[in-house]
């Protein structure tokens, strides 16, 4: 989950945010996940969003 603006301790800011989604994209892209693909995640806030919203801009079905 991405951190609150206001946590003291950071675990993950929102400032990583981007570089995690480019990370997912490039896992995706070394995986050739496409439009056969179906991708299935929790849903959950932070990486999965990212993750789910990355797999139908290569054309996989997703289902949280």
């Amino acid at each position: 989950m991405i951190d609150a603006p206001d946590r003291e301790k950071p675990r993950f800011p929102d400032s990583k945010a981007e570089a995690v989604r480019q990370r997912i994209a490039q896992q995706l892209a070394q995986w050739e996940i496409g439009q056969r693909d179906l991708a299935i995640c929790s849903g959950a806030c932070g990486a999965d969003i990212l993750f789910a919203a990355e797999c139908p801009r290569r054309g996989a079905q997703i289902r949280l």
